[in-house]
């Protein structure tokens, strides 16, 4: 009987025993290690053995697990889910479920702390920020006819050095301009972190660009001058029609341009193969094509110059024009009406109709062609008369020019007749 009763005793606590341990497999402690090797096998399964060695390095931490929740005893090992590895969070729920004898599930609050992966100082603030412009410059300054001679970056002036900076970054810091392309002067690099840890740094910063060219207010003007003289000179007529042509640029910018390139030049609505320009307003297009492209539109006046003929000193009524006579002025060709002398030949040989006094313009108006015959000359007159052409000895009544009518006397029948001077001591007679 006693015998009966210890082994009852014993198989007893046998069951109570292997109860327990069964019901220790759900205890706080047993989730949290599958929990843990769950994480870790995952980690075991990464692609590159830098991920894998920073999180080997991690630590894990995992909340209290509050054993008043009364789970039932789970026969089959517990399920983990729902932890990303890679983390992109430092707060993950890991999902721990039982399916036998019966199902539940919990979830379990799990921290990864990564060892920084970079970190953010003064002094590597410079050593970046020369990294993303030497990325954006060294590019340009490889072409032909780089306008760039050298460039120095350094922190702005009201940037305090003193300030606070992110400590550092599970993953690598990431940087970019916030502005869209980078100029001479101030610019804005943003150092952002998108690891675990998550945050944005804007720090100012003053970008310095020699160029081998300022393109400043002056330098503008002066190239646009080079280029329309050279223009005119090698690609327009205006060259050869006139005595001389000026250029008047009516606006420049107020402030110096960047251009990392060269620039070019092209005529405001003007085709590859037109070559024209008109006098008056114009419009030049200074076109930057390198890093960051720009056009400038730059309104022009045209302005041609002619000479003009002056009277040297004054010239008496019915005086004969000489060479010495007339002086030439150069003159806005806006201003020359079609009654002004322009060429020599216009002026030289005529005969003034009345007094011009010196320094004055002279106009075709103001002259006669001169004398061919005179008052008393022998004339011959012609006369042609059904297909016969007559010639008659005769005298000139009065002076003319050719193409003037004057009275002439034939000399055979002492007749006064008209007739048209057609050259020296010729004069032609209408029957």
């Amino acid at each position: 009987m006693i015998v009966r009763s210890v082994l009852s005793i014993l198989l007893g606590l046998c069951f109570i025993l292997s109860i327990s341990e069964t019901w220790a497999e759900s205890t706080s402690d047993a989730i949290k290690q599958s929990v843990t090797q769950h994480i870790l096998n995952t980690i075991e399964t990464l692609t590159t053995k830098e991920e894998r060695q920073r999180y080997q390095n991690a630590e894990i931490l995992l909340s209290d697990i509050n054993v008043a929740l009364n789970l039932k005893p789970c026969d089959n090992k517990l399920t983990v889910s729902n932890i990303t590895i890679p983390a992109n969070k430092t707060r993950q729920l890991a999902r721990v479920s039982c399916s036998s004898p019966t199902s539940w599930s919990l979830y379990v609050p799990v921290f990864i702390k990564l060892p920084a992966r970079d970190k953010l100082t003064i002094a590597s603030l410079i050593t970046r920020a020369k990294t993303l412009v030497a990325s954006h410059l060294q590019p340009v300054m490889s072409i032909p006819n780089t306008n760039i001679a050298s460039y120095d970056i350094t922190l702005a002036e009201n940037f305090r050095q003193d300030r606070a900076l992110p400590r550092s970054c599970s993953e690598l810091i990431k940087m970019r301009l916030k502005e869209k392309f980078l100029q001479h002067g101030s610019i804005n690099i943003i150092f952002s972190c998108s690891g675990l840890e998550t945050w944005t740094l804007p720090i100012p910063f003053q970008l310095g660009i020699q160029f081998n060219q300022p393109l400043t207010p002056s330098k503008i003007k002066e190239h646009a001058l080079q280029y329309l003289e050279h223009y005119i000179q090698t690609q327009s007529l205006l060259a050869d029609t006139y005595s001389r042509t000026s250029l008047n640029i009516k606006t420049i910018p107020e402030k110096s341009l960047d251009c990392f390139g060269p620039i070019e030049f092209q005529l405001a609505g003007r085709g590859l193969n037109d070559t024209r320009l008109k006098l008056g307003r114009n419009a030049l297009q200074i076109i930057c094509e390198s890093y960051n492209p720009w056009q400038l539109t730059l309104p022009f006046d045209l302005i041609a110059y002619d000479k003009v003929a002056y009277a040297a000193k004054t010239v008496n009524k019915g005086q004969i024009i000489t060479a010495e006579i007339v002086e030439w002025r150069e003159v806005n060709t806006k201003t020359i009406s079609p009654q002004q002398i322009t060429m020599l030949s216009q002026v030289i040989g005529n005969r003034a109709k009345y007094i011009i006094p010196a320094g004055r313009k002279l106009f075709l108006r103001q002259l006669q062609p001169p004398k061919t015959v005179l008052a008393g000359d022998e004339v011959i007159l012609r006369a042609e008369t059904l297909g016969i052409s007559v010639k008659i000895p005769g005298e000139a009544l009065m002076d003319g020019s050719t193409g003037e009518q004057i009275r002439v006397r034939n000399k055979q029948s002492n007749k006064v007749v008209k007739g048209i001077i057609a050259g020296p001591g010729q004069v032609e007679v209408v029957l």
